[in-house]
């Protein structure tokens, strides 16, 4: 292996990206149904409070008119960002493999 900077960087970039991945996951109402769906499916239709999704349909009942529509506002702004950071996390994982790749091919 002749370029260990090529590799450190690939590997922190897979990282960083994996994190980012984690992130959106978490803040995606599309990840966060999914996993809903999946928890109630495990448990045979046994509560959907207890699952992620079900916290932020609480939090959302819980408020006033005006406070559901701030909560409501919040989860789309940040389902559409969790989508971006899901695509340029997507994207880092491609190029963290390339630069690892590259590390090991190159001479």
């Amino acid at each position: 292996m002749r370029h260990p900077i090529l590799l450190m960087a690939g590997v922190t970039i897979i990282i960083v990206a994996l994190l980012m991945r984690r992130w959106a996951g978490r803040n995606s109402v599309t990840d966060l149904a999914v996993d809903a769906a999946w928890d109630v499916a495990r448990r045979r239709g046994k509560g959907f409070a207890e699952t992620d999704m079900g916290r932020h349909l609480d939090e959302v009942r819980a408020g006033s008119h005006v406070g559901r529509a701030r909560k409501i506002a919040g989860l789309g702004i940040r389902h559409v960002i969790a989508q971006i950071v899901g695509k340029l996390a997507l994207a880092g994982l491609l190029g963290g493999a390339g630069l690892t790749a590259a590390a090991f091919l190159l001479k």
